[in-house]
């Protein structure tokens, strides 16, 4: 792994705030823009830190545009989002911005990562979301997660810790008296415990979900993808690549790098 990279990885931003601060602002910094188009006709204003990162869904890494595309093509039909990992709230500001009608509950650990989202939801007033600033888990109560680089990681080696609020996604959706038909789950492996609480909302609003999943990580929270397959299965869902192909029991369990899918209720 690249040495700079690395560190970066393990740096809280706080620290990485102050050091900038030291330093000055650079000529790049000065020059970001605030408003970014992140796809035809959908402009959207961002806190200048909020710029980069989501160029990576426009043009800077041939991945994440694909996952956006496709997020927001098998999305066409879905009205509410929950958002769950939203960091700087890309597929929640894409989501509501490309259609007035659509609303988004974007839910992140960070406080770092979370006034940025703020920042990005106050400043586009036409798209519809709400925020909960919480880990999304299996029970109520606090976790520690590590911080690496902006994000708040449960199964994380990181020096540098906090302690969050933490819920379920079914408690989250019936304080904002939220339906979602579509969610989206980017925890950086904490992924079998956001399923185990959302059991209600799956159960009874049977939403499209877009799961980002982290073999190694998950593996390190002492869970495994038979036992997520298991819960994906008895919950009804089929797997599903981005591409819409449906990816078998054998594949799903074998795989050993992240990897993006869509689960469709059956």
């Amino acid at each position: 792994m690249n040495i700079r990279r690395l560190a970066k990885g393990l740096t809280p931003p706080f620290l990485v705030s102050i050091a900038k601060k030291l330093a000055g602002p650079t000529r790049q910094q000065i020059s970001v823009p605030n408003q970014l188009e992140i796809r035809p006709g959908i402009p959207l204003r961002l806190h200048p830190e909020s710029v980069g990162p989501m160029r990576m869904f426009v043009d800077r890494d041939a991945e994440m545009v694909q996952e956006l595309d496709n997020f927001l093509h098998l999305a066409a039909d879905c009205r509410h989002l929950l958002d769950i990992g939203a960091l700087h709230g890309a597929c929640s500001l894409a989501f509501t911005a490309s259609n007035p009608k659509n609303s988004a509950l974007a839910v992140d650990a960070s406080p770092y990562a979370f006034s940025r989202l703020l920042y990005n939801v106050y400043a586009n007033p036409q798209c519809r979301i709400s925020t909960e600033e919480c880990a999304i888990s299996d029970s109520a109560g606090r976790l520690k997660m590590g911080f690496e680089w902006e994000h708040a990681v449960a199964s994380s080696a990181s020096l540098f810790s906090i302690m969050v609020d933490k819920f379920t996604g079914d408690a989250i959706c019936k304080k904002h008296g939220f339906q979602p038909d579509a969610i989206k789950i980017d925890i950086e492996g904490h992924e079998l415990a956001a399923l185990r609480g959302l059991q209600h909302t799956l159960k009874e609003n049977r939403p499209l979900i877009f799961l980002e999943i982290h073999p190694a990580r998950i593996a390190l929270s002492g869970g495994s993808l038979q036992d997520l397959h298991q819960i994906i299965s008895n919950l009804s869902y089929q797997i599903h690549s981005l591409d819409n192909t449906i990816i078998s029991k054998a594949d799903f369990c074998s795989r050993s790098d992240d990897f993006r899918t869509s689960l469709q209720p059956v």
